[in-house]
Order: structure tokens, then sequence, then C-alpha cells
């Protein structure tokens, strides 16, 4: 029978952590772990606070060397930019932002 409760645990830690009580939580990288139920994508993770391109966050990871499967999470980006020159912005810890780096076809 569904009683409606979740069963999964949040992707962030609680309120406050790893910052100021009150602020909205952060990423919490144990839990996504946790969660993760893939070989290669998500293993590898790079997280900032603010980035101005997630994109290019993630080819510096695969200049780095980082393997197949890295992903980017980003909790703020101000400047961020879209399909055609669209600009739209991601407050801080207001939700987050990812991309994943996929070198193999």
């Amino acid at each position: 029978m569904d009683t409606g409760a979740s069963t999964t645990r949040p992707l962030h830690a609680p309120d406050g952590a790893a910052g100021t009580p009150g602020e909205p939580p952060r990423f919490d990288r144990a839990a996504f772990g946790a969660l993760l139920r893939t070989r290669g994508l998500g293993r590898s993770l790079v997280v900032r606070d603010e980035t101005g391109s997630t994109n290019d966050l993630a080819w510096e990871a695969l200049g780095e060397g980082l393997p197949d499967g890295t992903t980017v999470i980003v909790e703020s980006q101000p400047q961020g930019r879209g399909r055609e020159g669209r600009r739209w912005h991601l407050a801080p810890r207001r939700g987050s932002r990812c991309r994943c780096c996929c070198t193999r076809a």
C-alpha cells in the first residue's frame, strides 16, 4: 500500500548545512553518491557554488583528464547562456544545474 511517504533521501544537506543557519540547503555529495545507480555517470563529480557556464566547466574537466561520465553540478549560475543567445540565471541554492560529460559513443 502506498502511504505517500518518500523513500528517497534529499540530494541536499539539512537546512543551513555547510552554510549559515536559515539558508537554503547545499548539495549533499554523500546523499548523491548513495542514490547513484550507474557505473560511470556521476561517479566523478565537479561541484561548484557558482559558475558562469556549466559547459565551460565540463570542457575544462575533460581537458584535465577527468573520466567519461564526469558530472558538473553548480548551485548558482548568474549569467547562463542558452541557445540562440538567450540569457538566464539560477539564484544561489534555489536549485542545481548539472552537465554530464559523455565522450564515448
